[in-house]
């Protein structure tokens, strides 16, 4: 716009009034920015600065804005934290105003009331929501209802901050004010619901539905959703479906959300009967129940207005459909599937980050497709089809939607195997779990126990026996992911997060489970009968387990997250260099000996190397990590903790010093074929998997030409890891094999007697140049364990219990002996 000649500030500021009326936030923020020039301490002016800001989606900007009025206020003299109003112009007109810039938002602290009225701080508390800072969203409308109690809308509303808060208790009874001053305040019912569902309030829970839907003339079928869910936690699969049919019925045909709404109840619906089918010994009728739910949910949802919604029904239509053994169906469903998922992507502008979320969302089409493929009896190309899955979800990271997995034949993987090597490929979907037996110069077999009695040659009865062992998995794996949450939320030992799920039995007998699920002595005994070395493939969701425990202790096991990037491994051709990078963040704890543990673990193993280099302390910052990895060669061995990045996609990253981190981005971005081992020994600060698109860190250094990533699926903070960590890196260093390597030093370990580790703790303490607390630390270690041998016995194991040594994984090929090269 062309700006008037106005001299003073306040005609700015009226100009700036006039085109807020007309909804013109660019030209009003443009006067406004006019107007602080000149008179930069005017606490109105920065008021409607704020408005403005937050109306144009600036959330963090506007709480800055209203932080400067609000001081201004109290004390024309109050320091102001300055904005960059001419940039925040530039986006805001290079944006439309309906679509606000996505900022980082700041978190200024709330101050002290200085007379301000309740518009000022209403305002305040939505910005503050708005970019998510709950803690300044609570103070702001506690400031509203110091004006007005009798609001209900700010009652509510902060119950919602409460809740975003985990305070949910509070939550509750911030609704329960909304309530009393507006009974027919039917959200603020629906929502005090759904937090006394997640309490274990089920009873009261469903009184609250019942409210929401007496306010709303049973129109609401969120809350009908939800009371379905509380009816069938509290009577079972047929009480929640009773509900479900009555809100079918009961919402309006006429209303806008009609479609919304019943389409969703019908989906909700066929969601538990499909589950009801898993558990039922002849399955087929509940398949059928199934499939006529999901295709009513269908006819409601249709593709044009409801894409997603739809290809979600769609995707679990498809699994119904592969038990019904509806194969001409399946095929054009598959078809279609994969055109209405690019449609999507193609008619929605969306993120890199929002694009990988759909294909994950949606990567069951292309899982059940190797499901199609099996029932037609190609394994060959049901294999290399999940290959191709693996290939571009790596790719798809790294490279963009745009990448084309790489075509491989059958005959490509030969390389990989040998008459004593063999491959367990196992492919999990929505629909199946299947198990591929690789061994060279033969056709793959499909492993299932069932397969091995007499009566197998039924192919319905083999199917029967794949889908109940899918169902059994799936039981499973909600069993571990719920002991694992509730490990990590009760974490009190000092070991390191999840011992306690360990130490106590739990673990041991969850996997015990596993193994008789996936049918693992039969596979030894019968399927892998005189084979000495194993590559596993796993599913992405089992690459936090630790599937090499289920294996007799003789077989040599490493891990692929690919037989593709195994191939590419093959070709590198690298030999390890006789040089050692050591990485050892401080560990975050105000306990020195615990910082000294993970220093005397990098001063042990660097007793094994020639050339040595070791970064560590507060000046471990992203910059000096990745120059040393730049002029670096050999091993690495990283000893802190592995993390989720605070992105806005979830992705992996080492955790270095004062907030430093090296994430995704930068491991792409370096040249890793000088490096033959990275080791990873502090294991992740927080056990709850990656999502299913994102590669994890192993995966990313194999696929970059690391050779070999040894790593540790939970934290062991305990002088066992020191001492398997040494034992690793001076059998590497003997044979240069990592994968008998680490075999080795974890049979070592568990073997090891309390006479013999102590021993070892006084050799460490003879030959390691120690500081005074270092020294401190190895002696109360020795201590520690004379302590215990006396209690118990010297010849006693410490180490036998699988928490010490089963967590410490390695992935890459099995290589031949090596030479080491001291140059």
């Amino acid at each position: 716009m062309t700006s008037p000649d106005f001299s003073d500030s306040l005609t700015w500021l009226e100009q700036a009034k006039t085109y807020l009326e007309k909804n013109q936030y660019i030209d009003a923020l443009n006067c406004i920015h006019q107007g602080l020039a000149l008179t930069p301490r005017n606490a109105d002016a920065w008021l409607q600065c704020g408005n403005v800001l937050q109306k144009l989606g600036f959330y963090g900007e506007a709480i800055t804005a209203n932080h400067n009025a609000q001081r201004l206020f109290g004390s024309p003299e109050a320091k102001l934290k300055m904005i960059p109003l001419e940039s925040l112009l530039a986006k805001a007109q290079g944006q439309s105003e309906d679509q606000p810039t996505q900022v980082n938002p700041g978190s200024p602290a709330v101050s002290s009331l200085s007379g301000q009225d309740f518009d000022f701080w209403q305002k305040r508390a939505l910005a503050c929501t708005k970019a998510k800072d709950y803690d300044a969203a609570l103070a702001a409308y506690d400031k509203v209802l110091a004006f007005k109690d009798h609001h209900a809308q700010a009652w509510y509303q902060r119950g919602l901050i409460l809740f975003h808060l985990q305070r949910y208790q509070d939550a509750i009874a911030s609704f329960d004010q909304a309530l009393d001053r507006q009974p027919d305040f039917y959200q603020a019912w629906n929502n005090r619901a759904s937090i006394l569902i997640q309490l274990g309030n089920v009873k009261e829970a469903i009184h609250s539905y019942e409210q929401a839907l007496r306010w709303t003339d049973k129109q609401l079928w969120q809350a009908w959703d939800d009371l379905g869910m509380a009816m069938l936690h509290l009577q079972g699969v047929d009480a929640g479906i009773a509900i479900w049919n009555q809100g079918i019925d009961a919402l309006w045909c006429d209303a806008d959300d009609y479609a919304l709404g019943c389409g969703s109840l019908h989906q909700r619906k066929g969601d538990f009967q499909a589950q009801q089918a898993w558990q039922d010994p002849s399955p087929t009728k509940m398949w059928k129940v199934a499939k006529l739910s999901y295709l009513r949910a269908l006819d409601l949802l249709d593709f044009q207005t409801f894409p997603q919604h739809h290809l979600a029904i769609w995707q679990s239509l498809l699994q119904v459909r592969f038990h019904l053994q509806e194969t001409a169906a399946v095929h054009s469903m598959l078809l279609e599937g994969a055109i209405k998922l690019q449609t999507i992507k193609q008619d929605v502008n969306l993120s890199p980050e929002q694009d990988r979320q759909l294909e994950d969302q949606f990567a069951g089409f292309q899982q059940m497709q190797v499901d199609w493929l099996v029932q037609q009896n190609q394994l060959k190309e049901a294999i290399l089809w999940a290959e191709r899955c693996k290939d571009r979800t790596l790719g798809y990271w790294r490279s963009g939607p745009d990448y084309d997995p790489i075509q491989h034949q059958y005959t490509d993987l030969q390389p990989l195997l040998n008459p004593q090597r063999a491959v367990i490929y196992w492919h999990l979907s929505p629909a199946h779990l299947y198990t591929f037996i690789l061994k060279p110069n033969q056709d793959p077999v499909l492993f299932c126990a069932h397969s091995l009695e007499p009566e197998a040659d039924n192919p319905g009865n083999l199917d029967a026996a794949l889908i109940d062992q899918h169902f059994c998995l799936q039981l499973w794996q909600k069993n571990w992911d719920k002991a694992q949450h509730l490990s990590q939320k009760n974490h009190e030992s000092a070991l390191g997060l999840g011992a306690d799920f360990w130490l106590k039995g739990q673990g041991i007998q969850l996997l015990t489970q596993l193994k008789e699920i996936l049918a693992i002595e039969s596979l030894c005994q019968d399927t892998l009968s005189g084979i000495q070395e194993l590559i596993l493939v796993l599913p992405g969701q089992w690459r936090h387990l630790p599937m090499t425990a289920l294996f007799p202790e003789q077989i040599s096991i490493t891990l692929l997250p690919s037989l593709h990037i195994g191939l590419n491994l093959l070709k590198a051709k690298s030999s390890p260099q006789d040089h050692l990078l050591t990485i050892v963040p401080p560990n975050g704890s105000e306990d020195e000996k615990d910082n000294n543990l993970t220093e005397l673990e990098a001063l042990a193993i660097a007793r094994s190397y020639q050339q040595h280099i070791q970064l560590g302390g507060l000046q471990l910052t992203q910059k000096t990590v990745l120059a040393a990895l730049k002029v670096s060669a050999g091993s690495i061995h990283f000893t802190g903790v592995t993390a989720t990045d605070r992105s806005t996609v979830p992705a992996p990253a080492w955790v270095l010093a004062d907030g430093h981190r090296l994430t995704l981005e930068d491991l792409f971005e370096l040249n890793w074929q000088s490096y033959a081992t990275v080791c990873l020994s502090g294991g992740p600060q927080n056990l709850k998997p990656l999502p299913g698109f994102i590669p994890d860190l192993e995966t990313c250094l194999l696929s970059l030409g690391v050779q070999h990533v040894l790593k540790s699926l939970w934290e062991v903070n305990h002088c066992s890891r020191i001492m398997l960590m040494t034992q690793v890196h001076h059998l590497l260093h003997q044979n240069g094999n990592p994968v008998h390597a680490l075999r080795q030093a974890q049979h070592w370990l568990r073997n090891l007697t309390y006479r013999n580790a102590i021993q070892w703790w006084i050799t460490v303490g003879n030959t390691l140049a120690l500081d005074s607390s270092q020294a401190t630390t190895l002696q109360r270690i020795e201590a520690e364990l004379q302590f215990a041998a006396q209690e118990v016995g010297q010849d006693v194991c410490p180490f036998s219990h699988p928490w010490y040594w089963v967590g410490f994984t390695i992935s890459g090929n099995f290589p031949e002996m090596l030479v080491w090269n001291e140059a």
